[in-house]
């Protein structure tokens, strides 16, 4: 049963990956992996939430930990495994619909401007950001006793990243510079201002909004790269490429720091 649900969860993201597509790409001058990895802005934390929450705080809750343990396993393994295991799931249920939609694209659309290079680059950006909130998932996994508590920790963080970061950043912006622009390109979420410098580093701290940018960032860059041309003029000044940059640099944090903290917490804790 959990497999089909599975397969019919492919299956939808599949449809709504082409559908966004078709919907939006003509109206965006951008590359056409980028528009269509859009919706993981949603679908990333959902799937990596969904997959993580419970990995070791449900061992913990049903009293299968104690089986692990006694049996010679150490919680080391315990989480290494859980860790193992929720990325190969993630993976299955990422690159799948996308390798597919992309397929049907090139198939039936046929964009001229889709380069495979632009396709590797959007599969990464999708599976760097998902895997830093199956970090933030598993982390909180290992905290908390329960379900419940670990599910609770992971969608708060995804709702402060979702609705409230931007707006605690422009109030921050507008005591310290005296103006609630955070320097984002409306479209893309590109940085394109620089003043005050250390906004556009503060707003990539928010997965969400780094998975944004990168969406472009990481493709443009990878299709200048391969074909030896000067990257984009708008990418290249410092500042503006190295925040951009340095939101990919905080997808790795997110990937180890929560996991780290959960698990020295996981250690110290008794096992009812």
């Amino acid at each position: 049963m959990r497999s089909r649900l599975i397969w019919v969860g492919i299956a939808i993201v599949t449809a709504v990956l082409i559908y966004e597509w078709v919907t939006f790409y003509s109206f965006v001058d951008q590359d056409p992996w980028s528009v269509l990895i859009d919706p993981f802005v949603f679908f990333g934390p959902v799937f990596a939430i969904g997959l993580g929450y419970a990995a070791v705080a449900g061992e913990r809750s049903s009293g299968r930990i104690r089986m692990t343990l006694g049996s010679g396993g150490t919680r080391g393994d315990l989480v290494i495994g859980k860790i193992i295991s929720r990325m190969a799931a993630l993976l299955v249920v990422l690159w799948i619909p996308l390798i597919i939609a992309a397929i049907t694209l090139l198939v039936v659309w046929q964009p001229a401007d889709a380069t495979l290079i632009g396709l590797v680059g959007a599969i990464f950006v999708t599976t760097l950001t998902t895997t830093a909130w199956l970090g933030i998932a598993i982390g909180a996994s290992c905290a908390a006793s329960t379900e419940l508590r670990s599910l609770s920790i992971s969608a708060i963080l995804m709702l402060i990243f979702l609705y409230s970061w931007e707006s605690v950043m422009r109030v921050f912006s507008f005591f310290i510079a005296g103006s609630m622009d955070l320097g984002l390109d409306p479209t893309t979420d590109l940085v394109d201002l620089v003043d005050p410098t250390w906004l556009a580093y503060a707003t990539r701290l928010n997965p969400l909004q780094t998975f944004e940018a990168a969406q472009w960032y990481v493709p443009q860059v990878l299709d200048a790269l391969v074909a030896g041309t000067p990257i984009d003029a708008s990418l290249t000044g410092s500042p503006l490429h190295t925040a951009n940059a340095f939101g990919l640099l905080s997808l790795l944090v997110w990937i180890i720091l929560p996991i780290s903290l959960g698990y020295l917490r996981f250690i110290q804790a008794e096992i009812e």
